[in-house]
């Protein structure tokens, strides 16, 4: 198990990802109905999100997308409580197309992707000594994963959770440790709602792979012609291969969506929370990369601020935080309201220039 007194915790934000040429939300959005989404499932996906947005959000081209926040929102509200959203989506199509639509935004997440010299540089530098620095992760991506076992090949990664690689195949023995809390879930899990456990692949992202989550009978409610073996064809796997290692139920994925009504009900997330808040509480050193502390992620503030304010001896305890945004866009502004004379640095030429001062 990970020592909680990493001296440094780096809190990772979607302008990490992007410094990968991951997409930002505004590309999540712009790609979403993206004509190279074709054939396969992805022709009923798209068609799908499409009958969606247009009968539920009266969505129609050149108009800009609705949010995903208000998206999950809707469908959660509904759906969760047993009601339809309008005559044409009841509960059953809506729980459908969120599985659709946390399937498309993977599907964006995995087609672009570059190592960063700049992320390698802050990896090596940080975490130089055994357990010097541990993170907390906000993004589903694995972009951290890959640069660390790219550029760290003495390392593993500690998740902080009770789970299991889905190939069967343990750890290997290595001499550092690195905890990587993710507490909004990871597209290298997936998540057994029958037996409750928590499986990751190491080099790849499972939900994606497996098409977790993916139902035939979704497929169906957009598309009465779509067949069973359209289907299977499609996945490309015989169901066995995509059920759970233990119990052989179906897994799905194992993230909290853009929806304002986020859940962190289960075990994996209930344990990631604590190892973030032990990974905060311990470290003397913050350094937020690429996050910008946005008001949806109120629980998220909550547990920075308990973190911030647990030690009253101020003097024995200080935090010592640094905000890296790439421009002045009132990140700053946010982040001195908030934590106050914790803020020792603020760096607003983006992740390239943290690096270059490392």
């Amino acid at each position: 198990m990970f020592n909680h007194d990493a001296e440094t915790a780096f809190i990772l934000g979607a302008g990490f990802s992007a410094e990968s040429k991951l997409p930002t939300t505004r590309e999540f959005a712009d790609s979403l109905l993206n004509p190279a989404f074709v054939g396969g499932l992805e022709t009923t996906i798209t068609a799908g999100l499409m009958e969606f947005l247009q009968h539920c959000f009266r969505w129609k081209e050149p108009q800009p997308l609705p949010t995903f926040e208000d998206m999950f929102t809707m469908i959660d509200m509904s759906a969760g409580t047993g009601h339809s959203l309008g005559r044409s989506f009841t509960p059953k199509r809506l729980r459908a197309i969120r599985r659709m639509l946390i399937y498309r935004l993977f599907s964006i997440l995995d087609r672009r992707f570059e190592y960063s010299p700049n992320i390698r540089k802050i990896l090596t530098a940080s975490i130089a000594k055994l357990n010097l620095a541990h993170f907390v992760v906000l993004n589903w991506d694995i972009v951290l994963e890959n640069h660390v076992y790219d550029s760290l090949t003495d390392s593993t990664i500690d998740y902080c959770v009770d789970i299991s690689p889905w190939d069967g195949m343990g750890l290997p023995a290595k001499s550092r440790i690195i905890a990587v809390t993710k507490i909004h879930g990871s597209s290298n899990w997936v998540y057994c709602d029958n037996c409750r456990s928590l499986f990751f692949e190491h080099h790849g992202k499972l939900a994606l792979n497996i098409r977790a989550g993916l139902q035939k009978a979704d497929f169906r409610l957009f598309d009465e012609g779509f067949t069973d073996k359209q289907f299977d064809d499609a996945v490309g796997m015989k169901s066995a291969l995509r059920n759970c290692r233990r119990c052989q139920s179906a897994v799905g994925p194992h993230i909290a969506t853009f929806s304002f009504r986020k859940s962190f009900r289960t075990q994996g997330f209930t344990s990631s929370w604590l190892a973030a808040e032990q990974i905060l509480t311990k470290a003397k050193k913050w350094v937020f990369l690429g996050y910008s502390l946005p008001d949806a992620d109120f629980e998220f503030k909550n547990l920075l601020k308990t973190c911030q304010l647990k030690r009253s001896d101020k003097k024995k305890y200080p935090k010592e935080i640094t905000v890296v945004t790439r421009q002045n866009n009132g990140v700053p502004a946010r982040f001195r309201a908030f934590f106050g004379t914790d803020i020792h640095h603020v760096v607003e030429d983006g992740i390239a220039g943290y690096a270059a001062t490392l």
